[in-house]
C-alpha cells in the first residue's frame, strides 16, 4: 500500500516538473485548465496519477517483486484494503 502510494505522488511530482501541473494566478490547473470546476475524484491530474499508479505498481511488483498480477486484481485487492 506504501508503494502505491509513493507511485501516485510521484505521478504529482511528474506532472508538477513537466509543467502539465501548475498554480496559474493562485489556482491550480492541469494542461491550462483551473481544475476547481471537478469534483477532487473527478480533477484530470487526479485521474491520470490513479491510472499511472495502476501501470507503475504492475512495474514495480513485476521488476522489483518478480510478481505479475492482473490490473483487475489490483484494482480487487485494492478496495480490500481500503
Amino acid at each position: 500500500l506504501y508503494v502505491k502510494t509513493l507511485l501516485y505522488e510521484l505521478v504529482h511530482l511528474r506532472q508538477w516538473v513537466m509543467g502539465s501541473l501548475q498554480l496559474r494566478y493562485g489556482k491550480m490547473c492541469y494542461c491550462k485548465e483551473p481544475v476547481e470546476k471537478y469534483d477532487y475524484f473527478f480533477q484530470p491530474h487526479e485521474i491520470e496519477a490513479r491510472e499511472q499508479e495502476e501501470t507503475l505498481y504492475e512495474q514495480y511488483m513485476e521488476e522489483v517483486c518478480g510478481v505479475r498480477i492482473h490490473n483487475s486484481i489490483i484494482k480487487t485487492i485494492s478496495r480490500h484494503l481500503l
